[in-house]
């Protein structure tokens, strides 16, 4: 079967990761994109991260221009000004607030250092890191990189170099992939590659490592380990064509992806 990369697809009622929480500041609301679909992303007045369409309900205008006021996002066109869970708080020069005047919003959690958006009905879990905050543990979030090529075909790529190398790798439905990481102190740290479907032929890739403390610097381990990935990224960008799933496109001796493949499609194809 093919994918639909669209926010109307299948792939709407899994978790995908939009942005770093750190990239959320105060005074300005974030655009993201997910499934061809344009969103806007701010903190509310509980400091709790709000996802909806990046369209105002008046005139449709992008609500991601705007400003952030005590946690309301306020729209730069005709100051429409929305709250928690989406709610149209004020009006200019109106008095009365109508349901229709409220924006549409996604279930949407913070985890792992980035905020993750499910579009539908959520039918999967969130990757859980057992050392995520644990004493001693350091968790250190790489920028973004864009990739021309589907978030599926990014992930398989991980799984079968890992295959290869002899790589304890894992992955987590729809779009991540994981791997332990030597720290030299002893202990294990750990590698999460989460990758965002913006489109059908377009990702982004969040890395994000945990470390011990008293490791080797975060920072280099970090950068070794996004360098050997964006490394995959000429081959995946160079494959042509649509990414097709089913149990029987994988050949035998992909024993990386296979798995993948297999949990993918019952994912994708399970009736919500």
């Amino acid at each position: 079967m093919l994918l639909s990369f669209s926010s109307q697809g299948l792939l709407r009622h899994q978790w995908h990761a939009v942005a770093r929480s750190d990239d959320l500041g105060d005074d300005e609301p974030v655009g993201v994109e997910l499934l061809r679909d344009e969103l806007v992303l701010w903190r509310g007045p509980s400091g709790r991260v709000i996802a909806a369409p990046d369209r105002c309900t008046h005139r449709k205008a992008a609500l991601s221009l705007g400003e952030i006021k005590d946690g309301c996002v306020e729209c730069s066109l005709h100051g429409w000004t929305f709250g928690e869970d989406g709610r149209c708080v004020r009006i200019p020069n109106r008095d009365v607030i109508v349901e229709a005047n409220h924006l549409q919003t996604f279930a949407c959690e913070e985890r792992n250092g980035l905020v993750w958006v499910c579009p539908g009905e959520p039918r999967g879990e969130i990757p859980a890191v057992a050392v995520d905050d644990a004493p001693g543990v350091r968790r250190i979030i790489g920028a973004p990189t864009r990739w021309a090529a589907p978030a599926p075909r990014i992930i398989e790529a991980l799984l079968d170099r890992a295959s290869r190398a002899g790589i304890r790798a894992a992955f987590d439905i729809p779009f991540a992939y994981r791997h332990p990481v030597p720290t030299g102190d002893g202990s294990d740290g750990l590698l999460l590659v989460a990758c965002s479907p913006v489109g059908a032929a377009t990702s982004l890739v969040f890395p994000v490592l945990w470390t011990g403390a008293t490791a080797a610097p975060a920072d280099d381990r970090l950068a070794a380990e996004v360098a050997a990935v964006m490394a995959l990224q000429p081959a995946v960008e160079a494959v042509p064509g649509m990414f097709e799933i089913d149990e029987g496109a994988a050949p035998d001796d992909d024993a990386g992806s296979s798995d993948w493949r297999r949990a993918l499609l019952d994912a994708v194809a399970a009736k919500v």
